[in-house]
């Protein structure tokens, strides 16, 4: 079997990283995110300077001091992404 080069196109790859879609995924999932863990929270989506990023984050004091005990969010990650 022959060997295969794979060369990226960098502005492509570059574009799509910081194109609209990414980041409206990023939300969807920050937004997800924020349902799975108890409390209340706040997310926002921007184009970072590589690529499309989204931000989860506490509300009001008492849900930051139950996040920081008990890592609500991190928990929730795992709930999305479905594991156990």
């Amino acid at each position: 079997m022959g060997k295969v080069e794979i060369k990226l196109n960098s502005e492509g790859v570059r574009s799509l990283l910081r194109s609209d879609e990414i980041c409206e995924m990023c939300e969807n999932y920050a937004e997800q995110l924020a349902k799975a863990a108890d409390g209340k929270y706040t997310t926002d989506a921007i184009v970072g300077k590589n690529r499309g990023q989204a931000r989860v984050e506490t509300a009001d004091y008492q849900t930051y001091r139950k996040n920081s005990s008990d890592n609500l969010l991190l928990k929730a990650i795992s709930k999305v992404r479905g594991d156990t």
